[in-house]
């Protein structure tokens, strides 16, 4: 296996790609997405690294990159709609750099997730998406999740037992918080006013879960979806997605398979979860899923 590092334009940016390429390659190869915006070097971004090399080792080229503003890339950060020229770019990029890729199958979490589904439904480069918990939390579908977690809570005989075992611990809080003395508190720390600034925030588009979802309707090829028990983004996707008719329908699409991965959190941090993602992820390459 060899690893290759170059840079590429995008829209006047450039972005930085690294390729790990087995001695021979199969006609398909995967083109890692990195997720969760800012990221550093361990955690979920570190682990693409480890599931590069493993399909490499088995024959599969895979190209991981920086979309603008992320990791060494330079640019402006974008998130959802505006990774199309991105994503679009490194497709490019990967088909020169391995002449022998006749199609590509995109692997993104979280929000990279969502963006594969907003701007890679009609390439016909695409043959394949690989999925984990993909991202569709707007504020409406935070306010439903959280309804319905309490909701399921308060019909749980043991909220009250704990309710009634902690009720002086109760009081104790709501002396204290009434006691506090009021002060403006800075969005980092949580004390006084700071010179440090909060990050600048993400805004999520209203309209982020119907454009996923006519991505995914429209996609031709085949796709993965690899979820975690213990994710909160996974929570959100099955929440919102079962109240939708157009939802349903396109998740049970025989060109849609699903995997979940017992006891993961969202970024599959255990060896075990990440074992059982990279298994999952194999099987269904080898078994032509895509």
């Amino acid at each position: 296996m060899t690893e290759l590092t170059f840079s590429f334009p995008c829209n006047d940016e450039q972005l930085i790609g690294i390729i790990h390429l087995p001695e021979q390659c199969r006609k398909t190869g995967i083109l890692m997405l990195s997720a969760g915006e800012l990221q550093y070097r361990a955690g979920c971004a570190r682990q693409l690294v480890t599931f590069a090399r493993k399909f490499a080792r088995r024959g599969t080229a895979v190209m991981r990159f920086d979309q603008r503003g992320i990791g060494d890339s330079v640019g402006d950060m974008g998130v959802y709609q505006d990774l199309g020229p991105d994503i679009n770019t490194a497709i490019a990029q990967f088909r020169a750099q391995v002449p022998g890729l006749e199609t590509v199958v995109l692997w993104g979490g979280c929000d990279a997730a969502a963006a594969i589904m907003i701007n890679a439904h009609s390439d016909p480069q695409v043959s394949g998406w690989i999925l984990s918990n993909p991202f569709l939390a707007t504020d409406k579908v935070k306010a439903i999740v959280s309804r319905q977690q309490l909701l399921q809570r308060l019909l749980q005989p043991d909220f009250y037992r704990k309710l009634l075992v902690k009720r002086s611990l109760i009081a104790a809080y709501l002396r204290t918080a009434i006691a506090r003395p009021f002060k403006k508190r800075s969005p980092m720390t949580g004390a006084g006013e700071s010179s440090v600034a909060a990050p600048k925030a993400v805004k999520i588009p209203a309209d982020l879960p119907i454009k996923m979802q006519q991505g995914l309707a429209d996609f031709k090829g085949s796709t993965l979806l690899v979820m975690s028990e213990r994710s909160l983004v996974r929570q959100q996707f099955d929440a919102f997605t079962a109240r939708h008719k157009r939802w349903k329908t396109a998740l049970r699409s025989p060109d849609v398979t699903r995997v979940d991965v017992e006891s993961a959190d969202q970024t599959f941090s255990t060896p075990a979860a990440q074992q059982a993602f990279i298994a999952a992820s194999i099987e269904w390459l080898e078994a032509g899923g895509n």
